[in-house]
């Protein structure tokens, strides 16, 4: 919070060298910052769905692969006691 009153107070100031009016420069501070503030989240929102998508994206890919791994051991499993049986006789 002291970060965002810093900001508004050197926007302010910024614009008062500029010979703009102190309350109008208080304004056109606070609307930047409110602004500012919700494009980031907007963004953050988009990145943040963009990599949920993406690592869900990965997790079943993984999954894919496992299934492969796991079907190709029980096949290798099943192979090597099917030729112990009938090498035992």
């Amino acid at each position: 919070m002291a970060y965002f009153k810093n900001q508004r107070l050197s926007i302010t100031k910024s614009l008062t060298r500029a010979n703009i009016m102190e309350n109008q420069a208080e304004a056109i501070a606070e609307q930047i910052l409110e602004n500012s503030g919700e494009i980031s989240k907007d963004y953050i929102d988009i990145k943040f769905n963009e990599i949920i998508s993406i690592t869900e994206a990965r997790i079943e890919c993984m999954r894919a692969d496992l299934l492969k791994w796991f079907i190709g051991i029980i096949g290798a499993q099943t192979t090597a006691i099917i030729i112990s049986i009938f090498l035992s006789k």
